[in-house]
This record gives C-alpha cells, structure tokens and sequence, in this order.
C-alpha cells in the first residue's frame, strides 16, 4: 500500500520472518531479496482493496552491524523496499533505520518539556483537549524551530528545543501586552539559534531516574478525609 503511493518502507524485519529465507537471491554476505506473498486479507481490510494488493513485492534485506556502545544488540535486519544498492547502501539503510531514535528524545521533549508527562483531566474530553494542546504547542516549537534555521543557516537538531519553548512563550506574551514589530520579529529568530546542542553521536542513555523520590508516604485517601482525621487526631491528643 506504501509503494502504491509512491512511498518507500524500511523497517527492522518482523521476528517471524526469515532473515536468511530459503530462495533468496543473494548479492553479498550482507544483501539478498526475496518476494514477499500477499497475507491473508485481515479484518480491517476490505475484499476490494486486498484484490488491488499484488500478489507479490520484491523486498531487499540488509544485515547491519552494531558496534554501539550499550547497544542490546549486535545487528539486525532491515527489510526495504529500496531495491538499488548502489544508490542507497546498507550502510545507509542502518543509519536512517537508527534515526528513529530521534524519536525518543521528541516523546520526551512532548512529556516533559510540555508538561504532558502527567495529564491532569478529569474526563475523556478534557483529556483529549490536553493531549491535542499539547501536540498543537510541540508543532507550533518546531515550525519556530525550522524557520530560525532556514534563517541561519542552521542544522535544526542543533538547536534546543526548552529555549526554543521558553523563547516562544515569553514573546507571545510580550506580543499580546505590546503588539508585534519588525524588530521584534528579527529578534526573534535569531534568538532561537543563541544555544548549540551539543553533537553526541551514538550517544547511551540507560534507563534509569537520575532524581531521587521524596522519601515521604503516599497519599491514599481524598485530602479532605485527611485533613479531618488529623484534626481528630489533634482532639483526641
């Protein structure tokens, strides 16, 4: 469906598939393709479109190498679309395969720098109007974010995300008491390019809270029945 519109997929091949399947045509130790057969029409699909689905999409897999420190693993697979070797190398695959973790650092960008770690609704609907708040504020950043840039001449991930943020709300509130002039446009984009991220390729993170908890007792009843036991508390002492 992805080729269908002109779109290319790679992806780590599924655990239940072959990395090495039988009738693979192989090019190197590291490079082969292998036809895929059409699955069996899943519920979601209708019967028209699945008859649209070829019956069979030629499918390169790449093996690649990790040599990542704190990496859980040594190599994995990549399946793709992308047919031509010469143009697009495994070496290529695996590093655009890597990006995704860019996505990482953006959820946490989303959670904590946003404030949506913890939603503080009380119904599905307020909950939904907090969430989409909150994407609506993380695309309005990065389009801030990529106009600088463009402006500069600078590398987007280069730049910080929190000033970026905290610049954003600051001048919508200067904005909004004082009106928006020309220098306060030019101002602003060039403030937004002030701090450098610093380039930490195959950087490791393990998983683990640097903050220590409050070594305090939970909460376990509303703070009213609190409140009112230890007023009987103070009563009865």
């Amino acid at each position: 469906m992805c080729v269908k519109i002109s779109v290319h997929v790679v992806m780590k091949n599924h655990h239940k598939r072959d990395d090495d399947p039988i009738g693979a045509k192989r090019y190197s130790d590291t490079e082969r393709t292998i036809n895929w057969a059409r699955p069996p029409r899943p519920k979601w699909m209708s019967k028209k479109e699945h008859r649209g689905v070829p019956e069979f999409i030629e499918m390169r897999l790449s093996d690649v190498a990790v040599d990542t420190p704190g990496s859980r693993t040594k190599g994995f697979t990549v399946a793709t679309t992308m047919l031509d070797m010469e143009a697009h190398s495994g070496a290529w695959l695996g590093s655009m395969y890597e990006g995704r973790w860019m996505v990482e650092p953006d959820i946490e960008s989303i959670k904590c720098t946003l404030g949506l770690e913890h939603l503080r609704g009380q119904s599905p609907e307020s909950l939904e109007r907090e969430i989409w708040t909150g994407v609506l504020t993380y695309n309005l950043v990065r389009l801030k974010m990529l106009q600088s840039g463009y402006v500069a001449g600078r590398e987007i991930r280069s730049m910080s995300f929190t000033e970026t943020h905290q610049l954003l709300a600051t001048n919508w509130l200067l904005c909004a008491c004082v009106g928006v002039s020309d220098a306060m446009v030019v101002s602003a984009q060039l403030q937004g390019t002030g701090a450098i991220v610093g380039h930490r390729p195959d950087r490791s993170e393990p998983r683990e809270n640097k903050r220590r908890p409050k070594v305090l007792k939970l909460m376990t009843i509303p703070r009213r029945l609190y409140h009112a036991a230890i007023a009987a508390l103070s009563k009865i002492s």
